[in-house]
């Protein structure tokens, strides 16, 4: 089975299966896709999003046990970030300094538990932070 990209019908469900390859990129969750149900582009958009998944999931198969366990800290700071925001703490109170490698995800879990309980969905938003 060849690794190629599946081919679409229209140009619109192709950026769609993209779009949904750059939100795994960024940290977001397999379930904020942008588009409707109803929308072929919402299967394309899924699909995208399982695609760079897996991709990313066979890399850290490769990896040695020390990159998994930095894999761990960090899916634990997105977590801290994640609950964080539903205690009422500040995106700008993250417990980590600027440089430390936890601070981008635990922002990351803050960003995404604020735009879901506000309803916003992740439609033109990026919530890979830089320091």
């Amino acid at each position: 089975m060849s690794k190629e990209t599946p081919r679409y019908h229209s140009s619109k469900v192709r950026v769609a299966y993209e779009l949904g390859r750059k939100h795994f990129n960024y940290g977001n969750a397999g379930s904020a896709n942008p588009y409707p149900r109803s929308d072929p582009c919402h299967n394309a958009w899924a699909r995208g999003w399982i695609a760079r998944y897996n991709e990313v999931v066979t890399l850290m198969g490769k990896r040695g046990p020390h990159e998994k366990a930095e894999g761990e800290h960090k899916w634990r700071a997105m977590q801290q970030g994640y609950d964080a925001y539903a205690k009422g703490v500040n995106l700008d109170d993250n417990p980590y300094p600027k440089g430390n490698l936890l601070r981008q995800p635990w922002s990351q879990g803050w960003v995404q538990r604020r735009t879901i309980e506000n309803g916003h969905g992740y439609k033109g938003m990026k919530t890979n932070t830089t320091d």
